[in-house]
């Protein structure tokens, strides 16, 4: 029963394999070329906009490494991506590949087509069904056969995740090392090697993705419920994640001479930028455009009183803690408009999108208002959400019912209550952005509760 059960999962995972390093083909055969966009310049439909700056900072780390600069000095900083770029550097370095053939007049890269890059999109995809795999062995040991292969069988087609494989976009890898994650939480494991690992791998989750950062807070409330008066577990979880993000500081103190953690691109474009107007604009009942001018002309005037100087890098931090600071104002005078604010663009974000990757090989963002042409599917997708939202819901309604009135509680059910952590926590950090690319991970989290809304329904019509 074992073998049998086992090979039904290999099966499901092996068809997925192959159908993604095909679609993968596909899209590096077709797309792997360059374009112009409507303002003439000239882009490479698969790396370009986010793209563009994680291969820009692959091919320096690759060129200094062969310029025997030392591993360290090769390194980049973490501005906007870190692991991304690194992990892409070491593939070219390892198959003695160039990254990029030229520079034009404006100092942009020309990345050199027919460089393997198929090879990267294999690796990526062997490692997300490696780790599809390894989770599901250790959660068959909490739900029956049908549920486990459901799940499984959920995460390896369903076409908002598997999308994220056939591209270069930072997703996929978010998507396996999060796996790896749930795989070692579920264990219930008090010792140090196994806590040491699960806060090395948040480390590794943070550098591939900043909003990260906290994730340890949910793992802590986690291992509060499970653990009790226990703390030795959060204490081994923190050591292994501080050794990941202390090394990343110290590195920027070497190259830098500033101790950071969070990359400062990020950090200067981040809530300030993107939610400030928005938000003061409904809350005072003034035009966005009057509310960004305010915005400006204040931080203007800090910046004259306080002699900032653009290219002075220890200056960026003053201008990161002056907007997080003048952010963190907003929220707390306009509290209740904050949060309509969040709960609106987190519903926006939410709202899935399968075939985001295929839309962007022929985006052009130099086009006012380019975002429509990524909405015009906007009924179908609502649609196609609210099928799984509400079966998800149901599976929420299930849990609640087992643990309040049925009084039944247990380790996975633990485990649930930290998925729902999770999804809390993406909400409250990058939900106000409305990005739909910055929520579609969270389906690993949802499908738990998508399956016991399956299992609920299933029950109801026997």
């Amino acid at each position: 029963m074992y073998l049998k059960h086992n090979s039904k999962i290999f099966i499901i995972i092996l068809i997925a394999v192959i159908i993604n390093i095909f679609i993968s083909n596909y899209n590096i055969s077709k797309y792997d070329n360059y374009r112009t966009l409507s303002n003439g310049q000239k882009v490479n439909s698969l790396i370009f906009s986010d793209i563009y700056s994680i291969w820009s900072k692959s091919d320096d780390f690759v060129k200094k490494i062969r310029e025997k600069e030392g591993f360290v000095n090769s390194l980049p900083i973490y501005d906007r991506s870190f692991l991304p770029s690194i992990l892409v550097g070491l593939y070219y370095l390892a198959i003695n590949e160039d990254i990029s053939v030229e520079e034009n007049s404006d100092n942009i890269k020309i990345f050199k087509k027919d460089n393997y890059k198929i090879g990267f999109l294999i690796i990526q995809i062997l490692f997300f069904y490696f780790s599809l795999f390894y989770f599901s062995q250790k959660l068959k040991k909490y739900i029956n056969e049908k549920n486990l292969f459901l799940i499984v069988f959920f995460l390896s087609f369903e076409p908002t995740l598997i999308q994220w494989h056939s591209s270069f976009w930072s997703e996929s890898i978010f998507l396996s090392l999060n796996l790896i994650l749930m795989a070692k939480v579920i264990e219930f494991k008090k010792g140090f090697f196994q806590n040491l690992t699960i806060g090395i791998i948040l480390g590794f989750i943070f550098a591939q993705r900043a909003a990260s950062v906290f994730l340890f807070i949910p793992l802590i409330i986690f291992f509060i419920f499970v653990y009790k008066k226990n703390f030795k577990p959060i204490i081994y979880l923190l050591t292994g994640y501080l050794s990941i993000i202390l090394l990343i500081g110290n590195l920027h103190y070497i190259k830098k001479g500033v101790f950071f953690i969070l990359p400062y691109h990020s950090n200067q474009y981040s809530n300030y930028h993107y939610m400030y107007d928005d938000i003061f604009s409904k809350a005072t009942q003034i035009s966005k455009d009057q509310s960004y001018n305010i915005k400006i002309k204040k931080e203007k005037e800090w910046r004259k009183n306080n002699l900032i100087q653009d290219n002075e890098f220890k200056d960026k931090f003053k201008i990161i803690n002056y907007r997080n600071n003048e952010f963190l104002k907003l929220v707390i005078k306009y509290p209740f408009t904050s949060f309509k604010y969040l709960v609106y663009k987190s519903c926006q974000a939410s709202i899935l999108d399968p075939i985001y990757v295929q839309k962007f090989f022929s985006l052009d963002k130099s086009i006012k208002d380019y975002y429509k042409d990524l909405n015009k599917d906007l009924k179908i997708r609502i649609i196609y959400s609210s099928i799984i939202y509400l079966l998800c819901l149901l599976g929420f309604l299930n849990l609640l019912y087992k643990i309040f009135f049925m009084k039944k509680i247990n380790n996975y059910y633990y485990f649930l209550i930290l998925n729902i952590l999770i999804i809390l926590y993406y909400m409250i950090f990058t939900g106000g952005y409305g990005v739909s690319r910055y929520f579609a991970p969270l389906l690993i989290n949802y499908v738990f509760f998508l399956n016991m809304g399956l299992e609920f329904f299933n029950k109801k019509k026997l």
